[in-house]
Parts: C-alpha cells; sequence; structure tokens
C-alpha cells in the first residue's frame, strides 16, 4: 500500500502541471477529470465483486502491474484527446487492485487503520520526492518515479500466496450467498452518501488545487510537495494512533466535521506556515473519515462474506465523488474568485451531510433505520 500510493498522488498532484504545461486549458482540465473517475469507479465496483468470487492474489498483481503501465503512458499525450484515452485506461488500472488488497488484509485479520496508515505514508513519500525531482529535473520524470513505485509494489505483492497458484479459483457459494450489488448498498448506503457528498465537494477544490498553490500563492513544485507531505504525515500519525481503538461511527462523524473545518480554512491562507497549518487540520479529518467509514463497512460485511465488494463500493464512492467534482469546479470558474467559492461551498455542504448521517447513523430514533424501510 505504501509503494502503491506513492505512485498514486503522484498522479493527483502534479498531472495537471504537466497538463499546463503542454498549454491544456483550465476548462479541459476540469473535462479530463470526469472520464478518469468514471472509469475508476466501475472498475473499482467491478473487480471488487470479481475478487470476492474468483480470490484477491490475481487481481491485486494484474492492478498493480497495468497501473504501471498506464502511469507511463502520461509522458507522452501533447493534446486534449491523447489525455483522455490515457486518463480512462490509469482509471481501469488503478480501480483493479484497491479491493483486493483490502480483502487480503481483513480475511488475514490485519487492523485497517495500521494498514491504511501505510497508505497515507506512501503519499507522504511521493508528494515530497515528487516535489523535489519536478524542481530538480522536469515534471515528467515525476511520473516515470510513479511508474516505478507501482511496479516495485507489484513485484512484492508476486511474493503473496493467498489462494495458492490456481489462477481464478472460484469460491463455492452456500446456499442464499449470491452477492448482490443492491443488498450491500441497502446496508451500507449512509456510509456511502455521505463519502460521497463529502468527497464530491472536496473534489470541487482538488481538481485544480495544484493550480491554486502554484499561481494563486506562488508556491514552489518542492514546497507544493512539502504540503502534500504534511496532510499525509499527519494522517499515517493519526491512523496509527487512535485509527483501529475508536468506534467507527464516531469516527466517521468527527472525520467530516473536521473535513468542513479543513475547507473554510483554505479561503484564510495567505502564506506558506498558514498552509502547513491547514493540512494538519486535514490530515486528521481524512484519517478519522476514512478509517473510520472503511472499518464501519468492513465490520458489517464480514458475516456475510462481501468485505471486497463492500469496500470496492466504498471505493467507488470515492469515485463518484470525483465525477462530480469536476463539474463543481467548472460552474464556480464562471465566478469571481472561484477558488475561494468552492471551498466555502464544500465546508457549507459537507457540513450539512455530516448533521444527517448523524442522524440516521449516529444517533437513530431506532438502531433499524434506514433509507429503504
Amino acid at each position: 500500500m505504501l509503494l502503491s500510493n506513492s505512485g498514486v498522488v503522484i498522479i493527483g498532484t502534479y498531472l495537471v502541471l504537466l497538463m499546463r504545461e503542454n498549454e491544456i486549458s483550465t476548462f479541459e482540465i476540469g473535462i479530463l477529470a470526469i472520464p478518469f473517475s468514471f472509469s475508476l469507479m466501475i472498475s473499482n465496483a467491478f473487480f471488487g465483486r470479481l475478487s470476492d468470487y474468483h480470490g484477491r492474489r490475481q487481481f491485486l498483481l494484474i492492478g498493480l502491474i497495468l497501473s504501471s503501465v498506464s502511469t507511463i503512458f502520461y509522458i507522452f499525450p501533447i493534446n486534449f484527446w491523447t489525455y483522455f484515452l490515457a486518463r480512462i485506461f490509469n482509471g481501469i488500472a488503478l480501480g483493479i487492485f484497491p479491493s483486493s488488497l483490502i480483502g487480503i488484509a481483513s480475511d488475514n485479520k490485519v487492523k485497517l487503520g495500521w494498514l491504511s496508515s501505510f497508505g497515507s505514508m506512501g503519499w507522504a513519500i511521493g508528494g515530497l520526492i515528487g516535489g523535489i525531482i519536478a524542481d530538480q529535473y522536469n515534471l515528467k520524470f515525476v511520473f516515470i518515479f510513479s511508474s516505478i513505485m507501482y511496479f516495485s509494489a507489484f513485484v512484492l505483492s508476486s511474493k503473496i500466496n493467498v489462494e495458492g497458484h490456481k489462477l481464478f479459483p472460484k469460491r463455492q457459494l452456500q446456499k442464499n450467498e449470491e452477492i448482490r450489488y443492491n443488498e450491500v448498498i441497502k446496508k451500507h448506503w449512509i456510509i456511502y452518501f455521505t463519502l460521497i457528498i463529502r468527497h464530491g465537494t472536496a473534489n470541487g477544490i482538488w481538481i485544480f488545487w495544484p493550480i491554486f498553490l502554484s499561481e494563486e500563492l506562488n508556491f514552489s513544485t518542492t514546497q507544493i510537495g512539502m504540503i502534500q507531505a504534511t496532510n499525509m504525515i499527519t494522517q499515517f500519525i493519526f491512523m496509527r494512533l487512535i485509527g483501529d481503538k475508536i468506534n467507527p461511527k464516531k469516527m466517521f462523524f468527527v472525520g467530516a466535521i473536521f473535513s468542513s473545518i479543513a475547507f473554510f480554512s483554505f479561503t484564510l491562507v495567505e502564506n506558506f506556515p498558514q498552509m502547513i497549518l491547514t493540512q494538519v487540520i486535514l490530515g486528521f479529518s481524512w484519517a478519522m473519515f476514512y478509517v473510520g467509514g472503511l472499518r464501519r463497512v468492513e465490520e458489517r460485511s464480514k458475516e456475510s462474506k462481501t468485505v471486497a465488494t463492500a469496500t470496492g463500493l466504498f471505493n467507488s464512492s470515492i469515485s463518484v465523488a470525483q465525477i462530480i467534482g469536476p463539474f463543481i469546479a467548472i460552474l464556480f470558474l464562471q465566478v469571481s474568485d472561484p477558488f475561494t467559492k468552492t471551498m466555502l461551498f464544500a465546508s457549507s455542504i459537507t457540513f450539512l451531510v455530516t448533521i444527517f448521517y448523524g442522524l440516521i447513523d449516529l444517533y437513530p430514533r431506532n438502531s433499524n433505520a434506514n433509507l429503504f424501510g
């Protein structure tokens, strides 16, 4: 997870800057986020379900090697349509392996807070090293580094022997054990819904985040890397210290509240030290929100043996949010001071959906409250 997340943070942080170098407009950058997120969403849901049926290991390996190949493709495109195809390929590849990785961890009783902390450390390492590489060489070398991280993860993962050497060992399903998406969604809908709204409004910020940092606040790529690393290191610390010790429902709620605070704090930033402080708040909020939601979904899926399907839909919810984000970002491009207004919008909507989540899942009128009955 550390190696793969080192690779993925580079795509989210430095691809926008690379596209700007190739004269892709701000509007087109927003549009290009949509096919990536859509393909990632479909891939997460589809391969998460296959992982529950056919075993984890092969999808982990296939996903990592394709992620390595698809990431290196980013150094070749020079126009909108070649980036469009590269984003679709990369989205499919990145969606193949996460559910299998989480499924393997859950099957082996690995604590998800502990596991997720290594993902955050990977983000920190990738963001920081990527910024230094971009400053010392150029942005294309950053994507070569990202591809190497995925390939290294593939090599290490090839040592994992989970279901033996059979390529697609289909699990024998018991009576009434057929996995149906609608049943999984019904069970976890409030987590998925809150995640989509919180992360969707947040992605309205993240789409143009590197542009905001580099062009509005005039930070260097090394400073951008340090900003990203601060967020991720904070996540790592809190995931390790308390990620597996607190009630996941309460973690999820607290993470959502602090997300709203973090988004608002961005509007107050005037210099680099202030931005670093906001990243500590953001890192704490995501550590609580992500691990709390993931643990909640995992714990409620073990009995029905749908952990990979449920966590695949959890990751797909993040991808749905990433589809919503570009539309929000593009909408606010039409008004004055778009970055500030996007941040205020994200803060307000996240606060409202957090209250809704609390009423449904944290303090329900009856313990069986759900959307469908």
